[in-house]
């Protein structure tokens, strides 16, 4: 369970379950959001649970997402919102596009003429 970019105000894009999970059924509970696969996210904060497996899991809530909070388990009465497992996310890498830049500084004068002529049409 290492997730050292779940950090709150980390943006996160979600990937979905992995392969061997995909086919588990998931029950929602009425009006409870799920994340979108490919979507952005900003991380709300964290917690740390006990799947079915008894193995400890991080779970993150959304900034964007915020579900009902509910009874989790008949041990507690506790009511709690329901935490989505951050291996089904991962960070959203900055880009330095400064290369980028560089490329575009370096185009000689007589290409940047005729892209001033196309774009004039």
């Amino acid at each position: 369970m290492q997730y050292p970019w779940a950090v709150p105000g980390q943006k996160v894009v979600f990937i979905g379950p992995p392969k061997e999970m995909a086919d588990i059924p998931t029950r929602r509970l009425p009006g409870e959001q799920a994340p979108k696969r490919n979507n952005v996210y900003t991380i709300r904060g964290t917690t740390t649970g006990l799947a079915a497996d008894g193995k400890e899991y991080l779970g993150i809530w959304l900034k964007e997402i915020i579900n009902p909070e509910v009874r989790f388990t008949l041990k507690t009465k506790d009511l709690v919102e329901i935490a989505f497992w951050a291996g089904m996310f991962r960070p959203l890498q900055k880009t330095n596009i400064d290369i980028f830049l560089k490329i575009l500084r370096d185009v000689p004068s007589d290409v940047k003429d005729l892209e001033d002529l196309s774009s004039s049409r």
